[in-house]
């Protein structure tokens, strides 16, 4: 297995301001961006879980999306970049589209 290569300074503002962009666009789903925040970090889920006082396991179920996190430890997740839990606007859907 190839070692893991932490992001340089750059790669990691880089990575930040996609996932803050994501964001703002409202195309980022929790699960991705606490994986996207984890990689940009450059840590691995040991060490972003150690960090942000999660067990693995509950990272692993939130990064997969079968976790249900409370909105205080998303809240906590997110706040090294800025970012916070709120209601976002649902863009319309086309019509005849599912919901």
């Amino acid at each position: 297995m190839p070692r893991r290569r932490k992001p340089t300074s750059e790669e990691s503002i880089e990575a930040r301001h996609a996932l803050r962009a994501a964001a703002e666009g409202g195309r980022l789903l929790w699960a991705d961006a606490i994986r996207r925040m984890r990689k940009a970090l450059g840590m691995t889920q040991s060490e972003f879980a150690s960090r942000f006082k999660v067990t693995v396991p509950q990272l692993s179920a939130i990064e997969n999306g079968s976790a249900n996190p409370t909105v205080r430890t998303l809240d906590r997740l997110g706040k090294v970049f800025g970012l916070t839990v709120g209601l976002v606007p649902v863009p319309p859907r086309s019509e005849g589209a599912p919901r």
